[in-house]
Protein backbone atom coordinates (compact mmCIF):
# COMPACT_ATOMS: atom_id res chain seq x y z
CA UNK A 1 0.00 0.00 0.00
CA UNK A 2 2.90 2.31 1.30
CA UNK A 3 4.23 1.80 -2.41
CA UNK A 4 0.74 2.61 -4.02
CA UNK A 5 0.75 6.25 -1.98
CA UNK A 6 4.28 6.88 -2.90
CA UNK A 7 3.75 6.17 -6.89
CA UNK A 8 0.80 8.05 -6.66
CA UNK A 9 2.57 11.07 -5.06
CA UNK A 10 5.13 10.99 -7.51
CA UNK A 11 3.03 11.00 -10.25
CA UNK A 12 0.69 13.67 -9.06
CA UNK A 13 3.98 16.12 -8.17
CA UNK A 14 5.38 15.46 -11.82
CA UNK A 15 2.48 16.44 -13.66
CA UNK A 16 1.58 19.67 -12.01
CA UNK A 17 4.23 22.10 -14.46
CA UNK A 18 2.66 23.05 -17.55
CA UNK A 19 4.09 20.28 -20.41
CA UNK A 20 3.02 19.06 -23.38
CA UNK A 21 1.40 16.32 -22.57
CA UNK A 22 -0.90 19.11 -19.80
CA UNK A 23 -1.37 21.30 -23.18
CA UNK A 24 -2.64 18.59 -24.76
CA UNK A 25 -4.84 17.58 -22.13
CA UNK A 26 -6.31 21.16 -21.69
CA UNK A 27 -6.78 21.22 -25.59
CA UNK A 28 -8.72 18.03 -25.98
CA UNK A 29 -11.14 19.51 -22.75
CA UNK A 30 -11.28 22.97 -24.93
CA UNK A 31 -12.50 21.20 -27.57
CA UNK A 32 -14.78 17.77 -26.44
CA UNK A 33 -15.20 18.91 -22.63
CA UNK A 34 -15.08 15.98 -20.05
CA UNK A 35 -15.38 13.39 -22.95
CA UNK A 36 -12.31 14.08 -24.51
CA UNK A 37 -10.70 15.86 -21.72
CA UNK A 38 -10.70 12.82 -19.56
CA UNK A 39 -9.93 10.22 -22.25
CA UNK A 40 -6.63 13.00 -23.27
CA UNK A 41 -5.57 11.96 -19.64
CA UNK A 42 -6.36 8.75 -19.86
CA UNK A 43 -4.21 7.83 -22.47
CA UNK A 44 -1.22 10.27 -20.97
CA UNK A 45 -1.52 8.39 -17.94
CA UNK A 46 -1.19 4.96 -19.23
CA UNK A 47 1.72 5.83 -21.67
CA UNK A 48 3.37 7.66 -18.90
CA UNK A 49 2.76 4.43 -16.35
CA UNK A 50 4.46 2.28 -18.99
CA UNK A 51 7.36 4.87 -18.92
CA UNK A 52 7.45 4.43 -15.24
CA UNK A 53 7.94 0.82 -15.06
CA UNK A 54 10.18 0.67 -17.22
CA UNK A 55 12.35 3.82 -15.11
CA UNK A 56 11.26 1.60 -11.88
CA UNK A 57 13.47 -1.84 -13.20
CA UNK A 58 16.18 0.18 -13.91
CA UNK A 59 16.61 2.80 -11.78
CA UNK A 60 18.21 0.63 -8.67
CA UNK A 61 21.15 -0.04 -10.90
CA UNK A 62 21.87 3.03 -12.86
CA UNK A 63 21.81 4.95 -8.74
CA UNK A 64 24.16 2.42 -7.66
CA UNK A 65 26.30 3.20 -10.40
CA UNK A 66 26.05 6.90 -10.54
CA UNK A 67 26.69 6.50 -7.13
CA UNK A 68 30.28 4.86 -7.96
CA UNK A 69 31.21 6.78 -10.58
CA UNK A 70 30.90 10.20 -8.42
CA UNK A 71 32.86 7.88 -5.90
CA UNK A 72 35.83 7.37 -7.89
CA UNK A 73 35.71 10.94 -9.93
CA UNK A 74 34.19 14.00 -7.42
CA UNK A 75 34.45 16.25 -11.04
CA UNK A 76 31.74 14.67 -12.90
CA UNK A 77 29.04 15.85 -9.98
CA UNK A 78 30.27 19.14 -10.94
CA UNK A 79 29.84 18.52 -14.98
CA UNK A 80 26.42 16.77 -13.95
CA UNK A 81 25.11 19.64 -12.44
CA UNK A 82 26.57 22.21 -15.42
CA UNK A 83 24.42 19.36 -17.50
CA UNK A 84 21.22 19.50 -15.42
CA UNK A 85 21.56 23.49 -15.65
CA UNK A 86 21.54 23.04 -19.51
CA UNK A 87 19.23 20.99 -19.61
CA UNK A 88 16.43 23.10 -17.32
CA UNK A 89 17.34 26.44 -19.82
CA UNK A 90 16.55 24.21 -23.06
CA UNK A 91 13.86 23.07 -21.26
CA UNK A 92 12.61 26.21 -20.19
CA UNK A 93 13.23 27.37 -24.07
CA UNK A 94 10.78 24.47 -25.07
CA UNK A 95 7.98 25.31 -22.56
CA UNK A 96 7.84 28.90 -23.86
CA UNK A 97 7.63 28.18 -27.34
CA UNK A 98 4.50 28.48 -29.25
CA UNK A 99 5.43 25.51 -31.51
CA UNK A 100 3.67 22.77 -29.00
CA UNK A 101 0.25 23.57 -29.69
CA UNK A 102 0.32 23.44 -33.62
CA UNK A 103 1.76 19.99 -33.49
CA UNK A 104 -0.83 18.88 -30.56
CA UNK A 105 -3.26 20.60 -33.15
CA UNK A 106 -1.95 18.32 -36.25
CA UNK A 107 -1.29 14.96 -34.28
CA UNK A 108 -5.41 15.22 -33.10
CA UNK A 109 -6.09 16.23 -36.94
CA UNK A 110 -4.37 13.95 -38.19
CA UNK A 111 -6.20 10.72 -35.93
CA UNK A 112 -9.60 12.65 -36.06
CA UNK A 113 -12.39 13.59 -33.64
CA UNK A 114 -13.10 10.28 -32.33
CA UNK A 115 -12.30 9.37 -28.52
CA UNK A 116 -9.99 6.55 -29.46
CA UNK A 117 -7.79 9.32 -31.47
CA UNK A 118 -7.68 11.57 -28.39
CA UNK A 119 -6.68 8.97 -26.62
CA UNK A 120 -3.90 8.17 -29.00
CA UNK A 121 -2.71 11.55 -29.45
CA UNK A 122 -2.49 12.01 -26.08
CA UNK A 123 -0.43 9.04 -25.51
CA UNK A 124 1.98 9.66 -28.66
CA UNK A 125 2.46 12.99 -26.70
CA UNK A 126 3.71 11.50 -23.32
CA UNK A 127 5.65 9.02 -24.94
CA UNK A 128 7.44 11.56 -27.46
CA UNK A 129 8.09 13.60 -24.01
CA UNK A 130 10.99 11.03 -23.34
CA UNK A 131 13.27 14.02 -25.68
CA UNK A 132 12.73 16.00 -22.58
CA UNK A 133 16.14 16.58 -21.07
CA UNK A 134 14.25 16.78 -17.51
CA UNK A 135 11.34 13.97 -17.62
CA UNK A 136 13.70 10.70 -17.29
CA UNK A 137 15.89 12.56 -14.82
CA UNK A 138 13.21 13.89 -12.72
CA UNK A 139 11.19 10.34 -12.71
CA UNK A 140 14.60 8.23 -12.17
CA UNK A 141 15.37 10.55 -9.12
CA UNK A 142 12.05 10.18 -7.65
CA UNK A 143 11.96 6.76 -7.77
CA UNK A 144 15.32 6.06 -6.61
CA UNK A 145 14.51 8.39 -3.70
CA UNK A 146 11.03 6.39 -3.21
CA UNK A 147 12.54 3.18 -3.68
CA UNK A 148 15.15 3.87 -1.06
CA UNK A 149 12.65 5.09 1.53
CA UNK A 150 11.16 1.44 1.33
CA UNK A 151 14.35 -0.14 1.07
CA UNK A 152 15.18 0.89 4.84
CA UNK A 153 11.27 -0.67 5.68
CA UNK A 154 11.74 -3.66 4.20
CA UNK A 155 12.20 -5.37 0.66
CA UNK A 156 11.55 -3.66 -2.19
CA UNK A 157 9.29 -6.55 -4.06
CA UNK A 158 8.97 -6.62 -8.36
CA UNK A 159 5.46 -6.62 -7.02
CA UNK A 160 5.89 -3.56 -5.18
CA UNK A 161 7.29 -2.00 -8.12
CA UNK A 162 4.20 -2.67 -10.36
CA UNK A 163 2.50 -0.83 -7.47
CA UNK A 164 4.39 1.96 -7.45
CA UNK A 165 3.94 1.88 -11.29
CA UNK A 166 -0.22 1.90 -10.69
CA UNK A 167 0.21 4.30 -8.26
CA UNK A 168 2.06 6.53 -10.78
CA UNK A 169 -0.81 6.25 -13.00
CA UNK A 170 -3.27 7.21 -10.75
CA UNK A 171 -1.73 10.08 -9.77
CA UNK A 172 -1.23 11.57 -13.04
CA UNK A 173 -4.70 10.77 -14.00
CA UNK A 174 -5.78 12.66 -10.82
CA UNK A 175 -3.81 16.06 -11.32
CA UNK A 176 -5.24 15.32 -15.41
CA UNK A 177 -8.75 15.24 -14.47
CA UNK A 178 -8.67 18.57 -12.34
CA UNK A 179 -7.30 20.46 -14.95
CA UNK A 180 -9.57 18.92 -17.57
CA UNK A 181 -12.70 20.08 -14.95
CA UNK A 182 -11.29 23.08 -14.24
CA UNK A 183 -11.37 23.87 -18.36
CA UNK A 184 -14.65 22.56 -18.67
CA UNK A 185 -16.30 24.81 -15.94
CA UNK A 186 -14.51 27.81 -17.30
CA UNK A 187 -15.14 26.41 -21.04
CA UNK A 188 -15.94 30.31 -21.78
CA UNK A 189 -12.88 31.83 -20.17
CA UNK A 190 -10.13 29.27 -21.20
CA UNK A 191 -8.33 29.82 -24.89
CA UNK A 192 -5.23 28.15 -26.18
CA UNK A 193 -3.61 31.72 -25.39
CA UNK A 194 -4.58 31.40 -22.28
CA UNK A 195 -2.73 27.80 -22.12
CA UNK A 196 0.14 29.31 -23.50
CA UNK A 197 0.38 32.01 -20.76
CA UNK A 198 0.30 29.13 -18.31
CA UNK A 199 3.61 27.86 -20.05
CA UNK A 200 5.45 30.72 -20.60
CA UNK A 201 5.03 31.18 -16.82
CA UNK A 202 6.14 27.40 -15.87
CA UNK A 203 9.06 28.30 -18.68
CA UNK A 204 10.21 31.50 -16.54
CA UNK A 205 9.68 29.30 -13.42
CA UNK A 206 12.00 27.14 -14.49
CA UNK A 207 14.63 29.34 -16.14
CA UNK A 208 14.79 31.05 -12.59
CA UNK A 209 15.77 27.47 -10.66
CA UNK A 210 18.24 26.66 -13.33
CA UNK A 211 20.33 30.26 -12.65
CA UNK A 212 19.68 29.39 -8.61
CA UNK A 213 21.17 26.20 -9.13
CA UNK A 214 24.02 27.71 -11.65
CA UNK A 215 24.72 30.41 -8.67
CA UNK A 216 25.00 27.47 -6.03
CA UNK A 217 27.80 25.75 -8.73
CA UNK A 218 29.81 28.80 -8.89
CA UNK A 219 29.57 29.66 -5.08
CA UNK A 220 30.82 26.04 -4.36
Amino acid sequence: MLSLLLGGLIGFVLALPPGPVAVTVMASALRGRWRHGLAAAAGASLADGVLALGVLFASSALVELLTQMIANHPALAVVGEIAVVAALVTYAVRLGRSSVLRHSSELRDELGQSVRGTVVSAAATAVANIVNPTFLPSLAGAFAAALSFLAHRGTITTGGKFLMALGFVGGTFAWLAVVVGLIVRNHSRFSLRHIMLLRRIGAVVVFVFALVLLWHIAAS
